[in-house]
Parts: structure tokens; sequence; C-alpha cells
């Protein structure tokens, strides 16, 4: 698979990591902030706090949101968990998984996407990278 080049490179894609009794100030900031697009390491297999679940919704209707495992070893769940804040939850909401790609790979990838104007591609970058590991 050949990536394409970025046009631009002064966007902004931030990565933030999901904690216990995290609130969602931040995260409400980030499109009022300038923020393109957001990565965010969930727990174990790529979930998150049903308030990030909610607050997350309204934002991934404006930038790509992508879900990764801060476990650092394993993918995302995929279709396993429907609890508010699994992935079931969360791609309903317009979310994407990050499939095998740790928070960090994803967040260049969709850097690099947003940079060249590709990011409606993110969805295929993420299945065809995710396949085989």
């Amino acid at each position: 698979m050949t990536l394409p080049l970025p046009s631009r490179t002064s966007h902004k894609v931030a990565l933030l990591e999901a904690s216990l009794s995290a609130d969602a100030l931040l995260v409400e900031q980030l499109v009022r902030l300038g923020y393109e697009g957001l990565v965010i390491a969930g727990f174990g297999a790529g979930h998150l706090s049903e308030l990030w679940a909610e607050v997350l919704q309204p934002i991934a209707a404006k930038i790509p949101v992508i879900v990764g495992s801060r476990t650092g070893a394993g993918s995302t769940a995929f279709n396993t968990y429907g609890f508010k804040g699994g992935e079931i939850d969360l791609t309903r909401k317009g979310l994407h998984m990050s499939g095998f790609l740790c928070p960090r790979k994803a967040r260049l990838l969709l850097w690099l996407l947003i940079g060249c104007g590709q990011q409606s591609r993110l969805k295929n970058f993420l299945r065809d990278l995710s396949v085989g590991g």
C-alpha cells in the first residue's frame, strides 16, 4: 500500500489518553481550538467512558476521531462489546477503531491523510493496515 504525501503540514491532530474519572473539558474544546482530527488511546481493546462516548459523538460528525488500544499489544475489539463506550457503541457514533495500529501510528496516519485532503479514505486505510496485523 502506498501512502500519499501531505500537501500541508500545519494542521493539528490531538492524541489523548483515556483515564479513570477523566472529565471531558479538553475534549469538548478540540474543534474550537482548531484541531482537525483526534486519536484516543482507549482502555483495553479500545473502550472509553460513557461520558467521553457521549461527548465525542458530535465531535466525530465534524472531525475524524480514532480510538486505539493503549495496552501496547493487540487490536481494538471488533463487534464484541455493546456497552456505552464499547466499540460497537463508538462506531455507531461515527468514531473509527484503529485495529492493529497503536494510537501513535493511528495519529500519524490521520495526520497524513488530513494533510493531503484524503481523510475520507480513513476507514479504508485502517481496514487495509489492520489485515493480518
